[in-house]
């Protein structure tokens, strides 16, 4: 069995589609942080996204751009192959308004009688029965003739119900970002970063470009799919991936089980132990005047280890202080972080990294080295006391 692991992991193919993946993962960590995300509530609303592109493509936006952005968009649906055609002649009096007739986005010159319909599901949000073939049917109730649809989505998984429409109407299915096909931040957000002239609306568009390709990241990371999809290609080779998984998964469990072993029943000054998961041991109740100290060894699930140091008789600026106090008591507060007050779980730190050591095993054998270390510290000082 050991031979056929060793095989599996020193797959070439396997190892390239690995380091394949973490380059996306580590490309997508950079469009993370932007004005957007910082609260993700707001992005979650289904009308978040139809109120920016509003925003932008009308000619009387607070962006102070005038048509500018507008002009490119309409470029940009004709440079797709989907036959359609909107001159920019017919919307030089266009009026871009949100949630007309209970439209998304609609682009309408009333006097050349054009009109263009943009429904947003960046968010994922449901079709309505005959949605579209209900705005059309407004569209032509008012004698307007309408040029196309355009049907904006994140990743292009979801296409736009045509059912009743005439073929003669283009609809686009566009996305809002892909590093393959046509889409939205390419070549309509981008291009108009270049077109704009003030410095605030420039800043705005690129936060926005931002989240979109951190949105479509998601499914991004898809895109070896087709390159794992031939190296695992049988049933045979599937059930010895998942055999393998299983076996990771198993892997912070068997090395909470040998560091109980290591450890043993000597763990004063602490009374008592509890395996709070198969990854995670508690020693607990070592009891100082009215402090009551407790260390959590947790071994995760991506190979690092943490140890917290507790008191759990107090809370606040109390229990910051007395741990703190204990730590430097000990001699340990240049090896574990200090513990904040105002910190969602207040306690001090030992973190083991993975990128520290070359095995596990040598990590394991310096955190058994540790935590022996820490009990012994803060036993002699309890006898002291």
């Amino acid at each position: 069995m050991e031979q056929e692991l060793i095989k599996l992991l020193n797959n070439k193919q396997l190892i390239e589609l690995l380091n394949e993946q973490e380059l996306v993962v580590a490309d997508k960590v950079q469009y993370e942080f932007n004005v957007f995300t910082v609260s993700k509530l707001g992005t979650q609303l289904e009308n978040f996204h139809s109120d920016i592109l509003h925003h932008l493509l009308n000619p009387e936006g607070p962006h102070g751009e005038g048509r500018v952005f507008l002009d490119a968009f309409l470029r940009f649906l004709n440079t797709l192959p989907n036959s359609f055609h909107a001159d920019l002649g017919d919307f030089k009096n266009a009026k871009v308004e949100k949630e007309l007739a209970k439209l998304d986005v609609s682009i309408i010159d009333w006097n050349s009688k054009k009109a263009i319909i943009v429904e947003n599901k960046i968010n994922n949000a449901p079709d309505q029965v005959d949605q579209l073939l209900r705005y059309y049917n407004w569209c032509i109730s008012r004698g307007l003739d309408v040029v196309g649809i355009v049907y904006l989505t994140l990743n292009n998984l979801k296409f736009a119900p045509v059912a009743g429409i005439p073929k003669t109407i283009p609809i686009c299915n566009i996305q809002a970002f892909s590093n393959r096909d046509a889409n939205l931040v390419e070549d309509w957000i981008t291009p108009c970063v270049g077109l704009c002239k003030r410095n605030d609306t420039n800043s705005f568009l690129n936060q926005y470009k931002k989240l979109l390709t951190y949105l479509a990241y998601d499914s991004m990371e898809e895109k070896i799919m087709p390159e794992v999809y031939k190296v695992l290609n049988s049933g045979e080779q599937i059930d010895r991936v998942n055999k393998l998984k299983a076996l990771s998964d198993a892997i912070p469990k068997y090395r909470t089980d040998t560091f109980v072993n290591e450890i043993g029943d000597v763990y004063e000054p602490f009374t008592k132990t509890y395996r709070y998961k198969d990854n995670h041991m508690l020693y607990e109740d070592f009891l100082e005047f009215e402090n009551k100290f407790k260390l959590d060894v947790i071994f995760e699930s991506n190979g690092s280890v943490n140890i917290h140091f507790w008191n759990t008789n107090k809370g606040g600026e109390e229990a910051a202080s007395s741990i703190n106090a204990k730590i430097n008591q000990i001699g340990y507060s240049q090896i574990m972080t200090p513990s904040i007050a105002d910190s969602e779980w207040i306690r001090s730190i030992r973190h083991f990294s993975v990128s520290e050591y070359k095995t596990l095993p040598e990590m394991d054998i310096e955190v058994v080295a540790f935590v022996k270390g820490i009990m012994n510290a803060l036993k002699v000082d309890y006898v002291k006391s």
